[in-house]
């Protein structure tokens, strides 16, 4: 099962390297990697792993990165898709939405 978190406010390049290297020296993990740039976590857990394994992101993120949000990836999708800023509707492109007159 694989699972991804967003790291909002991680700004740290060591600090992400760091997190990376404790999430995967945890139990049950078989891959692990931060992508510095979109500052996502992707977690690659042991068919046997059947919890949640937000909350050891969380305490492995504060030791690191004490300011550091983190969010389940779907949690961010939903967030997205119910705040509304305009996107364009289908089969509509997103500039043509825009100006439209």
């Amino acid at each position: 099962m694989v699972q991804e978190y967003i790291l909002q406010g991680l700004d740290c390049p060591n600090c992400a390297n760091k997190i990376e290297t404790a999430v995967r020296k945890t139990g049950n993990v078989a891959q692990a990697s931060v992508n510095f740039l979109t500052a996502t976590l992707r977690v690659e857990l042991a068919p046997a792993f059947k919890g949640n394994f937000l909350p050891h992101v969380e305490k492995i993120v504060r030791t690191y990165e004490p300011d550091v949000v983190v969010r389940a990836k779907s949690q961010d999708r939903e967030s997205h898709a119910l705040h509304g800023h305009g996107h364009a509707t289908e089969g509509e492109s997103e500039g043509a939405a825009q100006y439209a007159p």
